[in-house]
């Protein structure tokens, strides 16, 4: 996740889903635009 000039946030942790994506590593971006109120995207 990438917003230029605020911040960069990569996360990585197995297990990974059926994406490749890590597991927890979404449930913590989720987590984290819940709390902060700002877009992954």
């Amino acid at each position: 996740a990438i917003h230029p000039q605020r911040y960069c946030i990569t996360v990585w942790s197995p297990p990974l889903n059926p994406k490749g994506n890590s597991y927890k590593g979404m449930l913590f971006l989720e987590e984290f635009t819940t709390r902060t109120e700002l877009s992954i995207f």
